[in-house]
């Protein structure tokens, strides 16, 4: 009887050291001769953002540039995980890779704004309150211009006339 314990915690050891299927943080690094300004317009569009967040991280000067300019206000106040690659959401996914990849190159700089428009009193208005960093945390008015429900993996916008203060500063 031992003989079939030892073969089955030699097929459970075998087993636990398989290689593991491939994550979307292996994908292999970005040649340097990609052109900052083509790896930036890609941000958001896809699972490789963090592979694009690195190379350019590698060009701080250059990404900086080109990162501000694609910078806007948008639309939305939640985006849902599942909605996350939705058609109607890519220019606001864009533009919250976008202050990713900068607050990455700059040693996390924060970016916050004071609001205009308060939160009203629904459910999601509270909670991206909360996630955007609102009277919660400083309790100064500022928000930052999007913030993350991580168990949910779902984003929060700041009212419009934060974003654009963010922008501007």
């Amino acid at each position: 009887m031992s003989r079939w314990i030892i073969l089955a915690l030699a097929t459970i050891l075998r087993l636990s050291f398989q290689p593991l299927a491939q994550t979307p943080h292996d994908y292999p690094a970005i040649a340097d001769t990609v052109p900052v300004d083509a790896v930036v317009k890609q941000l958001g569009s896809d699972d490789r953002d963090v592979e694009r967040i690195k190379f350019l991280a590698r060009h701080p000067a250059k990404s900086a540039r080109f990162l501000i300019q694609e910078l806007h206000a948008v639309d939305g106040v939640r985006i849902l995980s599942q909605e996350q690659y939705d058609p109607k959401w890519k220019d606001a996914e864009h533009v919250v890779w976008s202050l990713r990849a900068l607050r990455t190159i700059t040693g996390a700089l924060e970016f916050r704004a004071k609001a205009s428009n308060h939160f009203d009193d629904s459910e999601i208005e509270r909670n991206c309150e909360w996630f955007t960093g609102g009277e919660q945390f400083k309790k100064d008015g500022t928000v930052h211009f999007f913030g993350v429900w991580m168990s949910r993996d779902s984003l929060c916008i700041a009212p419009k006339d934060a974003q654009e203060k963010i922008i501007q500063s």
